[in-house]
C-alpha cells in the first residue's frame, strides 16, 4: 500500500494463499415450539482461511450474516457455528451480535458480524478448517435471549469456493 509520504509501501509482505469459502444454512424452528413463534432464516457463513507458504493455516475470519423471519420484534445475542448437524452441538464458533434488535415486523438482515481466530488459537484454527472441509457436520444458530439454544438451526452447506491472492504478513497489520 503506497501513501504519498512512503511511495515505496506503507504496509508491504509477501503474499499467501487465502480461501474463502462460502457456506449457507436454511435455518428453521425447533418443529416443537408453537407455530405462532416460529421463527426462519437463510443464514450465510463465510469462512476466510490464510496459509503461509508451507500451506500451514496462520489466520482465520469467520463472517456471519442472514435474512431472517420472526412473528415479533427480538432481540439477538448470537449467531453460532455449532459442532453436529442439528443444532444442538457445543457453539465451536461464535460472531458477535451482542443485543441486535430486529426490526419492529420481526422481518430484516443481519450484515457483516466478523470474528477473527489469531494463530495462537491454533484449536480454533483446526475447527475452522474441519468446518470448511466438512460442513456438513455443523450447524448455524441464531440465538435470542429467550431461547438460547436458538430460535432456528440448520445444517451448514457448501454453495461455492474462490481461492485467491491476498498480501497478508501479521508484521504489516
Amino acid at each position: 500500500l503506497a501513501t504519498q509520504e512512503q511511495p515505496e509501501g506503507a504496509f508491504r509482505g509477501p503474499i499467501w494463499k487465502t480461501e474463502h469459502t462460502v457456506l449457507m444454512s436454511l435455518a428453521s424452528a425447533d418443529p416443537a415450539i408453537p407455530a405462532e413463534r416460529r421463527a426462519r432464516a437463510a443464514l450465510e457463513v463465510d469462512t476466510f482461511l490464510v496459509r503461509d507458504s508451507s500451506g500451514k493455516v496462520v489466520f482465520g475470519e469467520v463472517m456471519g450474516m442472514g435474512t431472517y423471519h420472526y412473528p415479533t420484534q427480538v432481540t439477538f445475542t448470537g449467531l453460532h457455528i455449532r459442532s453436529g448437524p442439528d443444532g444442538t452441538g457445543p457453539i465451536v464458533i461464535s460472531t458477535p451480535l451482542a443485543s441486535a434488535v430486529s426490526a419492529a415486523t420481526g422481518s430484516g438482515d443481519l450484515t457483516g458480524y466478523w470474528t477473527q481466530i489469531h494463530p495462537a488459537n491454533e484449536a480454533a484454527l483446526q475447527t475452522l478448517q474441519e468446518i470448511v472441509r466438512t460442513p456438513e457436520n455443523f450447524s448455524a444458530t441464531l440465538q435470542a435471549g429467550t431461547q438460547p439454544e436458538g430460535i432456528v438451526r440448520g445444517r451448514l452447506r457448501r454453495t461455492h469456493r474462490t481461492t485467491f491472492q491476498l498480501q497478508f504478513n501479521a508484521r504489516n497489520v
